[in-house]
């Protein structure tokens, strides 16, 4: 199975159009809130040692961020990790991202969230470019942003991707990719999409990355984790009849437009949608979140 289109261009407008469609998923989502959570957690259970280092005011954490976007989940983070520590002394944190309005965008919340002072790089540029060097971090971290990055199936370690962010994890460091599960409910969506319609094939889900991970012989661990998405939007009088929101919810979760989409595509989806509703118990869908721990 092929990815999607993943030129720069294509990454780029990703992150800066439809900005009302993720506008909407935010408001019906828990996902931010359960992957700042699931992170503090994770890195105590998983990387013991990089959590003492982080709570140690003493010594030097520092943090890279592929694909931080504008901040949304990174800044809260890093409120997080220094009110573990304490205090803003001798952490940094290093960022990376291909569009210029999200970098902008990034520096203006942290000067907003008064964080700007420890932030010592965002660079604008794609992740696979060789002349992009991650610094060497205690931390390194990429939500959602890996089904956009190019060269990591079947490619040599020298040039893998996979093996570059692995590259930048210092001794007792430790690395984290969030992406979608192929059990998430949202692939069911993409599937029943690629069925009716000439969209390229459903995104890679993580489970792709954690075999490549194997066969580069990255050490790494991996748990699911559940977020909620509201879906009641997409339904009026239990029937499948989307709203305005329902239509932006929907076009954000498939990464298209709804109203341009074949009257077939929208009736099937509309059907699985209920399926997925019925299963669930109420009008959500479960996004189902692959963390994959790497550890240096």
């Amino acid at each position: 199975m092929e990815t999607m289109s993943t030129g720069e261009a294509v990454r780029t407008g990703a992150f800066n159009a439809a900005r009302e469609r993720f506008a909407v998923f935010l408001r019906n989502t828990d996902q931010k809130e359960v992957q700042l959570d699931a992170t503090l957690s994770g890195i105590q259970r998983m990387a013991p040692a990089a959590w003492s280092k982080l709570r140690n005011s003493e010594q030097l954490f520092r943090i890279y961020v592929m694909g931080a976007g504008n901040g949304g989940l990174e800044l809260p983070l890093l409120k997080s990790f220094i009110a573990e520590r304490g205090t803003k002394d001798n952490i940094s944190i290093s960022c990376e991202d291909v569009s210029q309005t999200m970098a902008s965008e990034f520096n203006t919340n942290a000067i907003t969230a008064g964080l700007s002072d420890i932030v010592s790089d965002y660079q604008v540029i794609p992740f696979e470019d060789p002349s992009h060097d991650p610094p060497l971090s205690d931390f390194s971290m990429s939500s959602h942003v890996w089904y956009y990055i190019q060269d990591w199936r079947n490619t040599p370690k020298e040039t893998n991707t996979l093996q570059k962010f692995a590259n930048s994890l210092d001794t007792n460091g430790v690395g984290l990719i969030t992406i979608y599960s192929s059990t998430s409910d949202r692939y069911e969506l993409l599937a029943e999409l690629h069925k009716h319609t000439a969209q390229p094939a459903p995104e890679l889900p993580g489970e792709e990355i954690v075999a490549e991970l194997a066969k580069l012989n990255i050490e790494n661990q991996s748990e699911i984790v559940n977020a909620h998405t509201d879906v009641s939007s997409c339904f009026q009088d239990g029937a499948f009849s989307p709203n305005r929101d329902g239509k932006l919810l929907l076009s954000f979760i498939l990464r298209t437009d709804w109203e341009r989409l074949p009257e077939a595509a929208q009736r099937g989806i509309g059907e699985r949608l209920a399926e997925i509703v019925r299963r669930n118990g109420r009008a959500e869908m479960v996004f189902r979140d692959l963390y994959i721990w790497l550890h240096s």
